[in-house]
């Protein structure tokens, strides 16, 4: 995520990327999705995208999260597959 955040860098160097739907796929992501684009709302410098998912894909990374400020996993055992 952190690595998303840069600017002025090229964020994807390095990285294992494939195409998927027509869409690039980071190879190590958790998960994948495509959706197809319902409306966008401006709001100020925001723009609020509503889609509805096409396709959805779990990849062979475990979720991370962002909570209280810092970056953590889930626990083993909590649900989600290894």
């Amino acid at each position: 995520a952190k690595r998303f955040s840069r600017q002025g860098v090229d964020r994807f160097a390095g990285l294992e990327l494939s195409h998927a739907e027509g869409a690039p796929r980071l190879e190590c992501a958790a998960a994948w999705m495509t959706a197809v684009v319902r409306s966008m709302t401006m709001f100020g410098d925001h723009t609020l995208v509503s889609a509805l998912v096409a396709t959805a894909e779990v990849g062979p990374s475990r979720p991370l999260l962002h909570w209280r400020r810092a970056f953590t996993g889930l626990a083993q055992g909590d649900g989600v597959p290894a």
